[in-house]
C-alpha cells in the first residue's frame, strides 16, 4: 500500500489492508470492525469527541441548554408571538446549517428575507454558545477540526457516504497511509455523492484509486444484483402480510424458530427504517413470544410512565384541583393516592376544588397554581417528588418482577429527569410562577430522550445506520413499503426546495436536499450485512393506509408473496388455536376458562334461543310479592333484560355529577318549585299568583334540595349558579304562562301525591305531580322537562308506543286516592315548551297483554335481550355493555311481545 492517504472507490467496499492492526479503525457500526478485521473500532464522531474532551475549555451543550439558548436567540432576533413553536420549527434548519458549515455572512447576503432571518438566528445561537465555551452537537466535526487534531493512520470503512463536516474532519485527522473505502459505481446516480467526496479529498492531497473486488458472500451478491451486476441468490425472500401486526408476528415467529435451532441472538438482526412506527409493536410481540430483544430506539421522556406522572402532576396543579386532572394524578400507578375502593365515592362526589378534595380526606399539600418561588425552591420540590416516585417505582417492580423488562426505560427516565433538572436551576434566585415552571417542564419532557428497551443481551432492533459496515448471518428488514423505505424527500422547515436549490447552486448547501441517493445507499449497505439469509417484509396496510411494495424490491427482481401459514409462537396464540378444540396439548387453567367464555359468546352470537348467559337465568320471582312503578312496568315492557339487570339484580351505573345543573337535578328542582308555588297560592288556580310565588318558591326549593337526607344538592355551589338562577325562574314562568298549564274551572286536588293500588293483578305505586279537579272530573298531570313524550312499552307490533304511566294514574291512582270520583283524563305537560305533550290514550288490550307478559317473565325467570324494533329503549340504556345488542339479535328468534 502507498504511504499517501488514499481513497479507494470499490463497489463492494470489501477491500482489506494487509495489516489492519496498524490503523485506528473507524466504522459507523459498533460491531463492524470485529466482523471485518477482528479489531476494536470507534465511530468518526467518537474520534471528534475525543479531540473535544482533550480540549476541556470547549464542551458539547446538552439538549436542554441548547433549547434554552436557541429560544433566547429566536426571541432576540425574531421576537415571535409563539417563541416555543418557532424554536421547534427552526431547530432542524439551524442545525442543518451548522452541520453543513455554511458561511452565514454569504447566506445573509444571498438569501431571501426568511433565509436571512434563519442565518441571523443561527449566528446569535452560536454567539450565545461560544460565550459559555459550548458547541452544538451538529458542529462537533467542525469544532474538533478548529481545535487541531493529531493526525494518525486511520482505516475508515463501512460508511455508505460522508457529509461535508465529516469529510473536513477526516481530512485533518487522517495521517499518512490512512485509507478511506467508499462504495462507488461509475455513471450511477446513487453513488455520485461519493464521487464528489473523492474529488474533495483529492483536492486536499489524497490519492484516489478504484478497486474491483468480487462479491464472495450473500450480502455482496445481493448488492451486485441490486445494481444489475449479478443474479439474485436463493437465500433471499420477500413476504407480504395483510397488516403491520401480522408482519411483526410473522417475522418474530421465524426468529423464534431460528433461536430454537441453536442460532444465538447476536446472529440475528431486525431492521426497520422508522423505529417510531415499529419499535413499540415489535417490543410488545417479542415480550409475548419470550424472544429476547433490545433496541436503541429512544422516545421523549414525556411518553414514559414517569414522564406521564410528572405531566399529570403539572396539569393537576395548573387546573386548581379539577376532577379530571386531579383524579388522573391521584390514580396514577406512581402516585397511588386514590385507591380503587374509594374511586366510586370520588366519582359520585366529583370534587373539583382543593377544598372539596380535602373534605374527602384527599387534601393536596403542595404548591398551587398561583404559587411563586425561586428556581432553587422549585427544583428542590421537584427533586423531592421524584424521590417519592422512585420509591413507588421500586415497590412496583418488587411486587411485579415480570414487568421489569417492559419497564426497563422507566428507571433511566427517572434518573435522567433528576440529573437534568439542574439545567433549570439557574439562575437560582430567579423567581418563577408555577405557569413558567410548568412551561419549562413540558419542554424538558419533550426534549429529553430515553431508551425504550436498553441492553445488549438479545436480538437487536436497529435502524439502518446502526448496521452500516457490519455482518450478521440472518437479517430481517421490516416495513419494505413505498413511502416507508425509502422515505420521501421533504423540505427543510423555513426553507422551501426552490430556495435550497438556488443557494446550493451558489455554493451554500442549506437544506437536506434530495435524499433519494442516500436512501438508496442505506438500503445497499443493509443488503451487504446478511451473510446467510435475508428476509424482506412489507404490510399491505400500515396504520390507516394501504401500501405498495418498496421500489427497492423491484430493483432486486422480487415480488412479495403472501407469507405462508405459521405455527403458534406463544402461549396466547396456542390458546387461540385450541380454543375451539376439546383438548389442548397441555393443561392450562386459562384455556379452560377461555373455552367456557367462548362457549358463552358462541351461544350469544348463534341463532339458538337465549340461555342463562343471555337473560334467561331460570330463577322465578313471584310477581305478587313485588310492587311495580310505572317506570318499572314501562321498562320491562321495553326490554325484559334491562329490567332484570336494573331491578332484578340491582346493578346501578355510577352516577357522576355534572359540572353544572344536570337534567335529573333540574327536573327535581322544577317539580319542587311548582309544588311549593301551588301550595302557596291555595287550591284555586290563579296564574298571576303562581307567577308571583315562583322566586320565593325557588329559594325554598334550593333549601329543600340541600337538606335532602338521601342525596343533598347544594345549588349555590354550582359554577355560575347566581347568574343562571334568573334563567330558571324565567323558564318556569314560561311554563306557567302556557295556555294548557291551567284548565278552566279547575282546582288543585293533589300535589306530588303518593298512591298505592292494584292494576291487572299487580301491586303498583307511584307519585302524581298534580291532580286537578275539574267540572268534568279528575285530571292527572305529569310534568316533563323534555320536549317530547316519554317512550312507551312495546305494543303488539313491537314498537315502543304503549303508554303505561298515564293509564296507570287513571286506572290505579284514581280509585286508590279518590274512590268513586269520575276521571276526565290525564296528560304530559312540557315545562320546556309550555304545552301538552300527549293526552292519555288507554289501550285495554295492550295494557292487559303487558301485565300478562310481566307475570310470565317473572314466573319463568325469562328476561331476554329483546328491545323494541327501533331500539328506542336502547338510547339511554346504561347496560349496553352487558347485553351487547347488535346484528346478533336478528339471528335470534325474537320472543313475541304477547304472552
Amino acid at each position: 500500500m502507498p504511504p499517501e492517504r488514499t481513497v479507494f472507490l470499490d463497489l463492494w467496499s470489501d477491500l482489506k489492508p494487509p495489516d489492519p492492526a496498524k490503523y485506528r479503525v473507524i466504522t459507523p457500526a459498533r460491531a463492524a470492525a470485529w466482523h471485518l478485521f477482528g479489531v476494536p473500532a470507534l465511530k468518526l464522531e467518537t474520534l471528534a469527541m475525543e479531540v473535544l474532551e482533550r480540549q476541556t475549555e470547549v464542551r458539547r451543550v446538552s439538549r436542554l441548554r441548547a433549547d434554552r439558548y436557541l429560544q433566547t436567540a429566536v426571541a432576540e432576533v425574531l421576537a415571535p408571538r409563539d417563541g416555543v413553536g418557532t424554536t421547534r420549527t427552526l431547530a432542524l434548519p439551524v442545525r442543518e446549517l451548522l452541520r453543513q458549515g455554511v458561511d452565514l455572512d454569504r447566506l445573509q447576503a444571498l438569501g431571501s428575507p426568511r433565509t436571512q432571518q434563519l442565518a441571523a438566528v443561527t449566528r446569535r445561537y452560536q454567539q450565545l454558545l461560544q460565550a459559555e465555551n459550548l458547541i452544538d452537537r451538529a458542529e462537533v466535526f467542525w469544532a474538533a477540526g478548529r481545535l487541531g487534531v493529531q493526525p494518525q493512520p486511520l482505516l475508515v470503512v463501512g460508511y455508505p457516504f460522508l457529509g461535508p463536516d465529516q469529510q473536513a474532519f477526516l481530512d485533518q485527522a487522517a495521517g499518512p497511509e490512512s485509507l478511506l473505502i467508499l462504495p462507488w459505481r461509475a455513471q450511477d446516480w446513487r453513488f455520485q455523492e461519493n464521487e464528489q467526496t473523492a474529488r474533495f479529498l483529492m483536492s486536499r492531497g489524497w490519492q484516489v484509486r478504484t478497486h474491483r473486488s468480487q462479491p464472495t458472500y450473500l450480502g455482496a451478491q445481493l448488492a451486485a444484483c441490486w445494481v444489475g451486476e449479478g443474479k439474485r441468490p436463493a437465500a433471499v425472500v420477500a413476504h407480504s402480510y395483510p397488516h403491520q401486526e401480522a408482519e411483526v408476528r410473522g417475522v418474530l415467529t421465524q426468529v423464534k424458530a431460528l433461536l430454537s435451532q441453536g442460532v444465538t441472538p447476536h446472529q440475528v438482526a431486525l431492521v426497520v427504517r422508522d423505529e417510531a412506527v415499529y419499535a413499540p409493536l415489535v417490543l410488545a410481540v417479542a415480550a409475548e413470544y419470550q424472544v429476547p430483544l433490545c433496541t436503541k430506539h429512544q422516545i421523549p421522556v414525556g411518553q414514559t410512565r414517569v414522564g406521564h406522572w410528572l405531566l399529570s402532576l403539572v396539569e393537576m396543579i395548573a387546573s386548581d384541583g379539577s376532577f379530571e386532572a386531579t383524579s388522573r394524578f391521584y390514580r396514577h400507578s406512581l402516585s397511588q393516592i386514590l385507591a380503587d375502593d374509594r374511586w366510586c365515592q370520588v366519582r359520585q362526589e366529583r370534587p373539583s376544588t382543593w377544598e372539596a378534595w380535602a373534605k374527602l380526606g384527599l387534601a393536596w399539600a403542595g404548591p398551587t397554581r398561583t404559587a411563586h418561588q425561586s428556581r432553587r425552591a422549585w427544583i428542590d420540590w421537584l427533586q423531592e417528588k421524584l424521590t417519592s416516585c422512585e420509591g413507588l417505582l421500586k415497590q412496583t417492580l418488587r411486587q411485579a418482577p415480570d414487568t421489569a423488562g417492559r419497564w426497563g426505560g422507566e428507571s433511566q427516565a427517572l434518573l435522567l429527569l433528576s440529573r437534568s433538572l439542574g439545567a433549570l436551576a439557574t439562575p437560582a434566585e430567579e423567581v418563577l410562577s408555577f405557569g413558567q415552571l410548568a412551561s419549562e417542564l413540558r419542554d424538558v419532557l419533550d426534549l429529553l430522550q430515553v431508551g425504550t428497551q436498553p441492553g445488549h443481551a438479545g436480538i437487536e432492533l436497529h435502524s439502518p445506520p446502526f448496521l452500516f459496515g457490519a455482518r450478521c448471518p440472518h437479517v430481517f428488514i421490516l416495513g419494505m413499503a413505498e413511502g416507508v423505505f425509502p422515505q420521501p424527500s421533504s423540505d427543510t422547515p423555513w426553507l422551501d426546495s426552490y430556495e435550497a436549490k438556488r443557494l446550493a447552486a451558489a455554493g451554500l448547501p442549506c437544506g437536506t436536499g434530495n435524499q433519494a441517493p442516500r436512501e438508496a445507499l442505506s438500503f445497499w449497505s443493509l443488503l451487504k450485512v446478511a451473510t446467510q439469509s435475508l428476509t424482506l417484509t412489507y404490510p399491505v396496510r400500515l396504520a390507516d393506509r394501504e401500501c405498495l411494495p418498496s421500489p427497492f424490491l423491484a430493483d432486486l427482481g422480487l415480488k412479495p408473496q403472501p407469507a405462508p401459514p405459521r405455527p403458534a409462537a406463544s402461549l396466547e396464540e396456542m390458546r387461540q388455536v385450541y380454543l375451539r378444540r376439546p383438548a389442548g396439548p397441555v393443561a392450562d387453567a386459562v384455556l379452560s376458562l377461555a373455552r367456557q367464555a367462548w362457549a358463552v359468546e358462541w351461544g350469544r352470537e348463534s341463532s339458538q334461543p337465549p340461555d342463562e348467559y343471555d337473560g334467561i337465568p331460570g330463577l322465578p320471582l313471584d310477581p305478587l310479592e313485588r310492587t311495580f312503578s310505572a317506570s318499572q312496568l314501562t321498562q320491562i315492557g321495553q326490554c325484559p333484560f334491562r329490567w332484570w339487570v336494573g331491578y332484578g339484580l340491582g346493578v346501578r351505573e355510577v352516577e357522576e355529577p355534572e359540572e353544572g345543573l344536570d337534567a335529573t337535578t333540574r327536573g327535581t328542582l322544577y317539580h319542587k318549585v311548582l309544588e311549593l308555588a301551588l301550595q302557596a297560592t291555595g287550591p284555586a288556580l290563579n296564574r298571576e299568583a303562581i307567577l308571583a310565588a315562583l322566586d320565593s318558591s325557588l329559594t325554598a326549593a334550593e333549601q329543600a334540595l340541600a337538606e335532602d337526607a338521601r342525596h343533598p344538592v347544594h345549588l349555590d355551589q354550582l359554577p355560575q349558579w347566581v347568574a343562571q338562577r334568573p334563567d330558571h325562574v324565567r323558564s318556569l314562568a314560561l311554563a306557567v304562562r302556557g295556555e294548557e298549564f291551567l284548565q278552566p274551572g279547575a282546582s288543585v286536588a293533589g300535589l306530588e301525591t303518593e298512591f298505592r293500588g292494584e292494576w291487572h293483578g299487580l301491586a303498583v305505586m307511584g307519585f302524581v305531580d298534580r291532580i286537578d279537579r275539574t267540572p268534568a272530573g279528575l285530571v292527572f298531570i305529569d310534568y316533563k322537562t323534555s320536549s317530547k313524550a316519554p317512550t312507551g312499552a312495546q305494543d303488539a307490533q313491537g314498537k315502543a308506543r304503549l303508554d303505561v304511566q298515564l293509564p296507570l294514574y287513571m286506572q290505579a291512582a284514581a280509585p286508590a286516592l279518590f274512590p268513586g270520583e269520575p276521571v276526565a283524563g290525564a296528560y304530559y305537560y312540557s315545562l320546556l315548551r309550555g304545552k301538552k305533550l300527549k293526552v292519555a290514550e288507554v289501550d285495554p288490550a295492550g295494557l292487559s297483554a303487558l301485565a300478562q307478559r310481566v307475570k310470565t317473565h317473572l314466573q319463568t325467570g325469562s328476561y331476554p335481550v329483546a328491545p323494541d324494533v327501533a331500539e328506542e329503549a336502547c338510547t339511554y340504556c346504561a347496560y349496553d355493555s352487558l347485553c351487547r345488542k347488535g346484528p346478533r339479535l336478528q339471528r335470534k328468534s325474537r320472543p313475541a311481545p304477547s304472552p
